[in-house]
């Protein structure tokens, strides 16, 4: 009687992990049907506000983008007078910087993709001035 009280536990305990993997196994698909959670406008304006400007501060440090690597000055006005900016409309930025921000950032995801490391590197200091 004990042999089969033992069999009895191994297939209640064998049954028991099957289900809770089928259960487990279901509950990853349904969260790959559904990996995000529902958006209200307000919000998804507020975090694409947010993320503009992100992306415009980064892009404005950007001095290069070329075979994958991105070329970065750490202070990039630093040498040279800074050209007064122009006045933009509530919420907008610079196209130029947000241009080379996410174009970097494309450049970057690729690198990763790739499995290639740290794609950014230092140009130097601030961008050469031309005349």
């Amino acid at each position: 009687m004990r042999v089969s009280e033992g069999v009895i536990m191994n297939k209640s305990l064998i049954r028991g992990v099957a289900i809770f993997a089928a259960g487990a196994a279901t509950a990853v698909l349904a969260g790959e049907f559904y990996p995000k959670p529902p958006i209200t406008v307000e919000e998804f304006q507020l975090r694409a506000n947010d993320l503009l400007k992100q992306v415009d501060d980064l892009g404005y440090y950007i001095g290069k983008i070329e075979d994958g690597r991105i070329g970065i000055y750490t202070d990039p006005y630093a040498c040279v007078p800074n050209p007064p900016q122009p006045k933009l409309p509530a919420n907008a930025v610079n196209l130029w910087n947000l241009t080379h921000g996410a174009e970097g950032l494309v450049a970057m995801d690729n690198s990763y993709l790739m499995d290639e490391g740290s794609p950014v590197y230092v140009l130097g200091k601030c961008k050469p001035f031309s005349r």
